[in-house]
């Protein structure tokens, strides 16, 4: 079932069902509702005429689900539990770190119903701030993520496929989960949206033009139960509807052409990035936390884009297509999905390649970024240190102008000045006798303190003393020792 622990918040989201029946080259709506119960007399109905005959071929698609159309739909088609979890589960790894993803092609055959994944791209709405961070799809509880740059936000969708065996009188049963318009929180405000359109006006149009100019209206691109619907009915003669898998190629061709819009946009972020790497001869411009910013980025669109590829793989061992390119390059029918398929598994991979080069080359810019910021603190560093040595002559200047003057003023002060030695008599010469020797003592002083002289010298006063300690205790050792011997 769904993994409760890896969704975000959810909202209430009312479920929508859609049932249309196929009969000759025609699909017919024979109900829409969101009413549980009112889905349970309806197949009440159903299984009353299935007495009588049973050649119905009938199309449901559910957008979102809760217990109650769960339990209906089980009730009545007696499918595996594991079409309901697989469509609900969220997270690319459960909490019990067991894989929900990696399908094996001899699992997939063996199943009786299709669970494919891709992404929707949406523009961001003008009237909203661009610079937010918004939740997950209440909705559905996967993932929403943004790109600031393009205006964009991709959401992570899922549409689940179930049909029945034909029956012996030609009738058969599908079932499409799909999921609900999107809806987020913005995390600061707390502000629902939801009201998105399709980036760049959405996916192109799959059908031959000759047929889009038969119906001009085109899909509506609003979900794909609406997209599917139209599909259906709009353009069912080019289906085989004897077949219950019949819905399967108009839900292909729906999401190829979503991961074909979405690999337009990774080629534009990848092009972007690279042109910002491109044209510059003098990097001292990009900042650090600039080039961590693109770094990051980088890393997480190339996270997206190994998603897209996984997916498209998975999405081609359940359709059973092979995942090499092989020679189909020849192809002129509209309908094969597989070439479309292996096509875009391809491209994937090769915007990816780019990706990954482009990565490292911001690494490799972080590098030199980092160096040049390195080297700008070295010169920093080295221009401080020239600051400090002409801070510090200037202090040694300013202490020796002390260490001179000092002396001169304290003898006067001691001596008083007075006659006959003040200034202009007969005896003032007796004050620079006195007080010049002493400056000069007094300089002296300093420059062997100041010196390692000072320090040298006392060492060797300190090593004098301890070898004159130690040969005392020599000599008073023997000493004691001779004085022991002669008295035994």
């Amino acid at each position: 079932m769904r993994d409760y622990s890896n969704q975000a918040e959810s909202s209430e989201c009312t479920p929508r069902l859609v049932a249309l029946e196929a009969q000759d080259d025609a699909v017919y709506q024979r109900l829409e509702t969101s009413d549980p119960d009112e889905l349970e007399a309806y197949f009440k109905v159903c299984r009353k005429n299935k007495k009588k005959k049973n050649n119905r071929k009938m199309v449901y698609i559910i957008e979102g689900t809760n217990p109650e159309f769960v339990a209906a739909l089980g009730g009545q088609f007696r499918m595996h539990p594991s079409f309901f979890s697989d469509y609900l589960v969220v997270a690319h790894m459960s909490t019990e770190n067991q894989s929900i993803d990696n399908i094996l092609p001899s699992i997939a055959c063996s199943r009786d119903h299709l669970c494919l994944e891709y992404y929707e791209f949406l523009k961001w709405p003008d009237t909203y701030n661009d610079d937010v961070e918004v939740s997950d799809c209440l909705h559905t509880g996967r993932g929403a993520n943004r790109d600031k740059d393009l205006s964009t936000l991709s959401f992570n969708r899922k549409c689940s496929v179930w049909s029945s065996s034909k029956s012996s009188d030609g009738g058969w049963d599908a079932v499409v989960l799909c999921d609900p318009p999107p809806r987020i929180r913005i995390k600061a405000t707390g502000m629902l949206v939801d009201d998105f359109e399709p980036w760049s006006g959405g996916y192109s149009d799959f059908l031959p033009y000759k047929y889009q100019m038969e119906c001009l209206s085109g899909p509506p691109r609003t979900s794909m139960l609406d997209d599917l619907r139209y599909y259906l009915q709009q353009h069912s003669r080019h289906l085989d509807l004897d077949e219950a898998d019949a819905p399967l190629l108009f839900i292909q061709k729906i999401i190829a052409q979503q991961y074909a819009q979405g690999l337009e946009v990774s080629r534009t972020t990848v092009l972007n990035a690279q042109l910002d790497l491109s044209g510059f001869q003098d990097l001292s411009s990009f900042e650090s936390d600039n080039v961590e910013l693109k770094w990051s980025n980088g890393q997480t669109h190339e996270s997206s884009l190994m998603f897209d590829y996984e997916n498209l793989r998975q999405i081609m061992i359940q359709l059973g297509i092979p995942t090499s390119p092989g020679s189909r390059n020849d192809t002129k029918d509209w309908k094969d999905t597989a070439s479309d398929f292996q096509t875009l598994l391809t491209q994937a991979e090769e915007v990816l390649q780019q990706m990954r080069s482009c990565n490292s080359a911001i690494t490799g810019l972080a590098s030199i970024v980092n160096a040049n910021q390195a080297v700008k603190a070295q010169r920093l560093a080295l221009e401080a240190a020239k600051l400090s040595a002409k801070e510090a002559k200037r202090a040694r200047a300013l202490v020796l102008l002390g260490l001179v003057f000092v002396p001169l003023s304290l003898i006067s002060s001691i001596f008083s000045m007075s006659e006959p030695y003040s200034v202009g008599h007969s005896r003032f010469w007796v004050y620079f006798a006195v007080s010049v020797p002493v400056a000069i003592v007094t300089v002296a002083t300093y420059f062997v303190y100041d010196t390692e002289l000072f320090s040298e010298v006392s060492r060797l006063i300190v090593e004098k003393m301890r070898e004159r300690w130690k040969n005392w205790l020599k000599i008073n050792d023997v000493s004691t020792k001779s004085s022991e011997e002669d008295f035994s």
